[in-house]
């Protein structure tokens, strides 16, 4: 075992590497990957993921999963519902709840209902009884597929744009956008989401969004104000959120989500979609011993775009700052929606359309 490098040598010297979500960069660049085993793949972000299936791709490894159900995130939607649906011949999903297990207490029908009857009912099927549903406890409960996700189409003349900027290096730099008709309605219609970026790097790839979706104003995280100083000195204009305004801003977003004023354009934003189905309040039994009797945030954890999102619903959604409608000077509001829709083509063609594995 070498545990500086997370690696176990067989005797016939092929190795076998650990890695962990917490770094979900430290499985890039393990080569000729030939067979991986992801555990509680149903807590794994959707970017690990992601990074692990370039991993396999180079020699078409095979993979398997083992997790209980904790949400309907990527793994739900990409794999166990359309298995459900006689899809994906090529997976073998393996089903089965704890008392099945004739080792398992449960198995025992007094042991399983007292078990019931002290949980909520629908993570006790979650946890034992290998049903998928929502997870409990969710920020955005209200946020549903059919509500809030729509087909992109185009938006009207006097649409603002707005950018979410949540800082990151080791963790994922995310920025997304925000579209907000004349009418107050609000469209995520672009999402980036990649780690590794030097600032240099997240300013070209706000200068792109920029460029095609004339952004007014970029909202972020307050912690890098000398980032944000850059931003407003090579042309992108940035404001910090203040930290204090999280649970408020936390409260704007549901309300929003809840009256179907906001949407997500389907196929722009993978991981927004993913995060909203993970971003969860601390199960009690997370808490310290004195914890229950305060206000208690989110999870910190995969919730990059949530924050981005919190940035922009903060300014933008019954706030002071409310937009104004934009009226170009060169040129009709048809040639603007002309020009904006040949800039969102490239855009589709850029290597900054999705973040690059």
């Amino acid at each position: 075992m070498h545990k500086v490098d997370g690696m176990f040598e067989l005797a016939d010297k092929r190795p076998i590497y650990f890695r962990t979500e917490t770094d979900p960069d430290s499985i890039v660049g393990i080569p000729k990957v030939r067979a991986y085993w992801l555990d509680e793949a149903g807590k794994v972000s959707l970017y690990f993921h992601e990074n692990l299936q370039a991993r396999a791709a180079s020699v078409g490894a095979r993979g398997l999963y083992t997790t209980s159900p904790y949400s309907r995130n990527w793994l739900y939607k990409d794999y166990i519902k359309p298995k459900s649906k006689g899809l994906l011949s090529d997976i073998k999903l393996i089903q089965a709840a704890s008392w099945d297990n004739p080792f398992h207490s449960l198995h025992d029908p007094a042991k399983r209902s007292a078990m019931r009857n002290s949980m909520d009912p629908r993570r006790f099927e979650m946890l034992f009884g290998g049903e998928w549903g929502k997870q409990t406890g969710l920020v955005y409960d209200c946020f549903d597929d059919t509500n809030n996700i729509c087909e992109p189409f185009k938006l009207p003349a006097g649409t603002v744009f707005y950018g979410g900027i949540d800082w990151g290096h080791t963790e994922p730099f995310v920025i997304v956008v925000r579209a907000i008709t004349p009418d107050g309605k609000h469209y995520q219609v672009s999402e980036f989401y990649r780690t590794g970026m030097t600032v240099p790097e997240q300013m070209n790839v706000a200068k792109q969004k920029m460029s095609v979706f004339g952004i007014k104003q970029f909202y972020c995280g307050h912690e890098r104000p000398e980032n944000i100083l850059l931003f407003n000195q090579n042309g992108l204009p940035a404001v910090a959120v203040p930290e204090r305004d999280i649970q408020v801003g936390t409260d704007l977003h549901y309300e929003l989500i809840k009256t179907g004023a906001y949407k997500v354009f389907a196929g722009t934003s993978p991981y927004t979609i993913d995060e909203y189905e993970t971003y969860h309040y601390p199960e009690p039994v997370d808490l310290g011993s004195d914890d229950d009797s305060k206000e208690t945030g989110p999870v910190g954890q995969n919730d990059h775009a949530m924050s981005a999102n919190r940035f922009v619903t903060l300014r933008t959604y019954r706030s002071k700052l409310r937009f104004t409608p934009y009226t170009p000077d060169d040129g009709s509001d048809e040639e603007r929606q002309e020009s904006q829709e040949a800039r969102f083509k490239r855009l589709t063609r850029s290597k900054f359309r999705t973040r690059i594995v």
